[in-house]
C-alpha cells in the first residue's frame, strides 16, 4: 500500500469503533443486537484479521463471565470444561480471602497449583505419611499440592487474591473435592468422638452446611511436625518472589519458568510467569 493511501484506508476501517468495516470498505455498521464492549475487545471477531476463517474453537475465557460465589470472608469464581470446552486438561479459579479468612481443610483427586496475585497467604498441607508444611507466601509465590494431599489457605493481609489451576478440566465433577466439614457433618457424632478421642459435644458447633471459606483469626503460633516436614525436593512451595526475574532471551520483558526441574514436586503442572514491556511480543510458539 502506498504511503499516501494509508491514512485513507486506516480512516475507512472501523474495527476500533466496534464496527465490521475493513480498509477496503467491505462490511457495514452493526445497528443493534450486539454488545459493543465485547466487540471492541474482540476486533478479530468483527473480521479484522483476514486470515481468520472463524472455525478455530474458542481458546480463551474471562473470569468476568464466571459466576462468583459469595462467602463469609471472600469469594470464588472458576472456569471448567463447560465454560471452555477446549480445555480438557486444565481448570482454573480465582479466590479472594479477607484477613484471617480460611479456605477450609480439603483435598482433591487432582493436583492443585496456586499463584498469589495480591496480599499474602499462609498455606498448610499434610501428606499421607503425616509430613506437613506451613508457609507464608507473598505476591508472585507459587504452591503445588499433589492429588489427595489435605491443605488449607488463609489470608494474612487485609485483602488477598490468588489464581488456582487444576490438572483436570472437569473439576466440578462429583467426587473431585472433599471438604473436611462436609465429611464430619455426614458422620455420626459418636463415631467422630471415638475416632478423635474427645467428647461428642466437641462437634456441636460444626457447620451444618459446607462453609468452603470461613472467617477466622490469624494464629502465629508454631506448628509441630511430629512426622517430619515437607521440605527440599518435597516442598509444596516455590518462592518466586525471592528470585530475580531473568530477562527473556529476546528482550521485551521477563520470563520465569517453573516445572519439575526446579520445583520437583510439581509433576503434572508446569507454568511460566511472563511480563511484557510496551510493544513486547511473546513470539509465535
Amino acid at each position: 500500500m502506498s504511503e499516501h493511501l494509508r491514512p485513507l484506508h486506516e480512516k475507512r476501517q472501523q474495527f476500533g469503533k466496534g464496527q465490521p468495516i475493513d480498509t477496503q470498505g467491505k462490511g457495514a455498521s452493526i445497528l443493534g443486537g450486539t454488545n459493543q464492549n465485547l466487540d471492541l475487545q474482540n476486533p478479530d471477531n468483527l473480521g479484522a484479521q483476514s486470515t481468520n476463517n472463524g472455525v478455530v474453537p474458542n481458546l480463551k475465557w474471562s473470569f468476568s463471565n464466571s459466576k462468583t460465589r459469595l462467602l463469609p470472608g471472600g469469594w470464588v469464581r472458576e472456569q471448567v470444561i463447560t465454560d471452555l470446552p477446549a480445555s480438557h486438561d486444565i481448570a482454573a479459579a480465582q479466590q479472594h480471602l479477607t484477613k484471617g479468612a480460611l479456605r477450609e481443610l480439603h483435598w482433591h483427586r487432582v493436583a492443585e497449583c496456586g499463584y498469589v496475585y495480591t496480599g499474602s497467604v499462609r498455606v498448610s498441607a499434610v501428606n499421607e505419611k503425616g509430613k506437613n508444611q506451613v508457609d507464608n507466601l507473598q505476591v508472585g509465590d507459587i504452591w503445588y499440592f499433589p492429588k489427595g494431599q489435605g491443605h488449607t489457605i488463609q489470608g494474612l493481609d487485609a485483602e488477598n487474591k490468588y489464581f488456582l489451576a487444576f490438572d483436570d478440566g472437569n473439576f466440578d465433577a462429583a467426587g473431585t473435592t472433599f471438604n473436611v466439614d462436609d465429611w464430619i457433618t455426614h458422620t455420626t457424632r459418636s463415631i467422630l468422638a471415638k475416632n478423635f478421642g474427645v467428647k461428642e459435644s466437641v462437634f456441636d458447633s460444626v457447620p451444618t452446611v459446607d462453609p468452603y471459606i470461613a472467617k477466622g483469626n490469624v494464629n502465629k503460633s508454631n506448628i509441630d511436625s511430629p512426622y517430619g516436614k515437607l521440605e527440599g525436593n518435597s516442598s509444596y512451595v516455590y518462592k518466586l518472589s525471592q528470585k530475580k526475574q531473568p530477562p527473556a532471551p529476546g528482550g521485551g520483558g521477563t520470563l520465569s519458568i517453573f516445572d519439575s526441574t526446579n520445583f520437583p514436586i510439581a509433576t503434572t503442572i508446569a507454568a511460566a510467569v511472563v511480563t511484557l514491556e510496551s510493544k513486547g511480543l511473546r513470539e509465535l510458539h
